[in-house]
């Protein structure tokens, strides 16, 4: 969660908070400011996704035209890249809070308006994508095994074609791993010490522990919000279970094969939660854990909650855990952040996706 001062959360809970969207394009060193004050379009970030965060805005202008008529262009999709941020308006000043760094995917080609020669103004609609889109086109890697002193973060710099910023506790790499393209390299590699990719505001990657919804009980956030129950499912369960020593030496088993349950590993194929700890000191003490990991885990099942939140929900990043408290429902719900959409229309509000634990609802 983005971390601001408490005089900056208290105007993003005020129902009458004051902001609005704010860019800057930036290409080969050059950068200029946009004016996005266009309501159209949003910014979207999808936990499950390949490219985690997309978005599109409308540019507009007067006399200094930015029309893309050359692959150079600030606002072409060839390289250039856009900050987005939401600057918030305070008692004495304004705030900014960065929304992230992304490469532009497209534009529409814009429009302009001539008068004897000179450009009256102009438009352009853009299309965005995060930093992963990178790693996305550039797609192909030396399929080679990694240097037998390889790190998972070490490996993550090699990789990755941005910068990096460690998240979670480094480890060795496996020295029989094989990477199949860019993005499935940094997925496999933020597995082994238990995380997932993200990518931070400033347009850096890093990793964020996977799966908190099962396994966490302190919350980053707890915040007002509209919460809309639904019915709908998903494949966010765990029927096996591996717990092992840190250095592998012992190690436990332990599956869901009770036929009777939907969810057993002959019914619906091996989903393998992993977890090491330096208690294991027996492949007895692994096997224990194991089994006693599993029933947690079958007791807590997933269900993805849809919520609406203020202002305040930009300070949201994947992969936040917490609350969110309806008071009009008298409930609320505890989960991790897997989808946020922003609108460019300040005045809407934020949608937000938690996976929670069908246990995690409570009364507000």
């Amino acid at each position: 969660m983005h971390d601001v001062s408490d005089e900056v959360r208290s105007v993003l809970e005020d129902s009458n908070v004051v902001s609005f969207t704010v860019a800057q394009a930036q290409y080969q060193g050059a950068t200029k400011d946009l004016n996005v004050s266009q309501t159209d379009g949003d910014l979207t970030w999808d936990a499950d996704g390949e490219v985690q965060s997309t978005g599109s805005f409308v540019a507009v202008g007067f006399g200094d035209e930015l029309v893309p008529r050359s692959r150079d262009a600030m606002l072409a999709p060839y390289g250039q890249e856009v900050s987005v941020s939401r600057l918030v308006q305070l008692r004495n000043g304004t705030v900014t809070i960065p929304l992230g760094v992304y490469r532009i995917t497209g534009n529409d080609g814009g429009r302009f308006n001539q008068r004897a020669n000179m450009v009256v103004d102009w438009r352009v609609g853009v299309d965005l994508a995060d930093r992963f889109r990178m790693l996305q086109r550039a797609k192909i890697i030396d399929p080679a095994s990694p240097p037998p002193t390889a790190t998972v973060f070490s490996e993550l710099q090699r990789l990755t074609l941005f910068p990096l910023t460690q998240g979670l506790t480094d480890d060795t790499v496996p020295p029989g791993m094989v990477y199949e393209d860019r993005l499935a390299a940094v997925r496999d590699l933020a597995a082994l010490i238990g995380g997932k990719p993200r990518i931070t505001r400033q347009g850096a990657l890093t990793v964020r522990p996977a799966d908190r919804w099962l396994t966490e009980t302190e919350p980053d956030f707890d915040i007002r919000g509209t919460i809309s129950w639904d019915e709908s499912q998903t494949d966010e369960f765990y029927n096996l279970v591996w717990a092992h020593s840190d250095d592998g030496k012992f190690s436990g088993f332990a599956p869901l094969d009770d036929d009777s349950d939907p969810r057993s590993v002959n019914r619906a194929g091996p989903s393998t939660y992993e977890h090491s700890s330096p208690v294991y000191k027996s492949n007895e003490a692994a096997l224990n854990g194991a089994q006693t990991i599993l029933q947690r885990l079958l007791n807590r099942r997933s269900r993805v909650v849809s919520v609406e939140v203020g202002a305040i929900g930009l300070l949201l990043d994947l992969s936040d855990f917490g609350w969110v408290r309806d008071p009009v429902q008298g409930r609320a719900v505890l989960g991790e952040v897997k989808g946020i959409t922003i609108p460019n229309d300040p005045t809407a509000p934020i949608r937000v996706q938690l996976i929670v634990a069908e246990d995690s609802a409570e009364e507000a």
